[in-house]
């Protein structure tokens, strides 16, 4: 468990050692709608351009809080400019200081960048916390080469609206009680998110509707009302070393119907562990790996294949302990499941069916190979009758599967089917908006 940060007496300290270093310069205030720049700002501390109150960046340079700024009804407590028609201004960092912009219910913005009609590019935003905004935390769209580091957002409406945005950070952030994280749309690709917490966020803690070349690592999602939902994933992606615990739902995702030349797609090496409904659910999406990862005491499924999900490798996962089925797919083809250990589940150890409205097809021509399968409370492998071609091999199972015999466990139909933990929790109960 982290420090406790949440004494007065620690937050200044801390803002203390974060001005150090800080251009001491006398400034007046930069007033509600005035503009904050200079011509001959660079990126450099000791040339430092102070803000104090709600500010329009016209101008690049290394932008620095003074003070905590609450809102007084602006629509944007800070906002980086359009200087000419089309064209934002670009080179900005804004350092907090670990001072707050707080919206207190009035504004809708706290740090607003760009548009769909213009960017601002390489911009950097840190070591601030955002609060009580009632839109957007931060609104960042049509920007490449931006960087969030080091920064809270909490009860805004969405903390982090990142839409057509490129080759981007977010690192070292938390995203808490808003009542939605991050949420985007369009065109975002070749952009990471490394060490992030989503904790305890209304909907979604991290809605992406497309994104291409995506790396989601080391981040943690707890106790939100839905996990992590990607609709469209592609390019060369990954989602590893990340801890799903205690949401509505793990992390659900989609792709490409049909696998595309140059994609790969892989999610390794996370844990998913007692959440509300599934661990992990993908939707009408092809030729992705799954392996190594932990699915634990999830309510439903470990890992769930919705429909029409594709050529699929899933491999080395350890599913233990779910409250129904460890795999389930549904109108799903020409996967291979192999080298999982599917341990104590509720239902099933690995059924393939048909989706319940679409019964005149099921899930057909799928590998089973060298699994062990035992303990479950139902059948080691349950195929309907509605899907064929599925080879079933030398996986082992245990007489304690719903009695199923034990041995090699190869199990058959006849539909032409052949035959031969440990989690750190995070109970998210600190309400303080802080940076570190």
């Amino acid at each position: 468990m982290s420090e406790d940060h949440s004494s007065e007496s620690r937050r200044l300290s801390r803002r203390e050692i974060l001005r150090k270093g800080a251009a001491a310069t006398t400034v007046a205030g930069l007033g509600l709608t005035g503009a904050a720049g200079s011509a001959t700002a660079t990126k450099k501390k000791e040339d430092a351009i102070p803000i104090d109150g709600p500010s329009r960046i016209t101008e690049p340079g290394y932008y620095v809080l003074t003070q905590d700024i609450v809102s007084t009804g602006e629509f944007n407590l800070l906002v980086l400019d359009e200087i000419e028609l089309g064209v934002g201004v670009d080179d900005v960092t804004i350092d907090g200081q670990g001072f707050t912009l707080d919206g207190a219910g009035k504004s809708a913005v706290g740090i607003r960048g760009g548009s769909f009609a213009f960017g601002n590019n390489n911009v950097t935003i840190k070591n601030i916390c955002i609060t009580g905004c009632t839109q957007y935390g931060i609104y960042l769209a049509s920007n490449r080469e931006a960087t969030i580091q080091n920064v809270a957002v909490t009860h805004c409406e969405n903390g982090i609206w990142w839409d057509n945005t490129l080759d981007s950070t977010l690192e070292g952030c938390t995203l808490k009680q808003n009542a939605q994280g991050i949420f985007t749309t369009e065109g975002n690709f070749r952009n990471t998110f490394v060490r992030n917490q989503f904790i305890k966020n209304g909907r979604a803690a991290f809605l992406v509707e497309n994104t291409d070349d995506f790396l989601f690592k080391n981040n943690r999602i707890e106790h939100n009302d839905e996990g992590f939902i990607i609709s469209d994933l592609g390019g060369k992606s990954l989602v590893t070393g990340n801890h799903f615990y205690r949401n509505g739902f793990g992390a659900g995702i989609g792709g490409p119907f049909s696998p595309v030349d140059g994609n790969e797609v892989t999610i390794r090496r996370n844990q998913f562990v007692e959440n509300e409904n599934e661990g992990l659910e993908i939707s009408e999406a092809a030729g992705f790996t799954i392996e190594k990862n932990s699915m634990l005491r999830n309510g439903t499924q470990g890992i769930r294949f919705a429909i029409d999900v594709n050529e699929m490798t899933v491999s080395k996962n350890l599913i233990r302990g779910n409250g129904d089925d460890g795999i389930l797919l549904r109108n799903s083809d020409r996967n291979e499941i192999v080298k999982n250990k599917v341990l104590n589940n509720g239902g099933d150890g690995i059924e393939l069916r048909a989706a319940g409205d679409q019964e005149d097809r099921g899930s057909d021509n799928n590998v089973i190979r060298k699994n062990i399968i035992k303990g479950n409370a139902g059948l080691p492998i349950r195929i309907d009758e509605f899907s064929t071609g599925n080879i079933i091999e030398k996986n082992r199972t245990d007489e304690k599967n719903g009695g199923a015999k034990g041995g090699d466990g190869d199990e058959s139909n006849s539909d032409g089917n052949k035959g031969d933990d440990k989690d750190d929790r995070n109970d998210g109960n600190d309400d303080t908006c802080r940076v570190e």
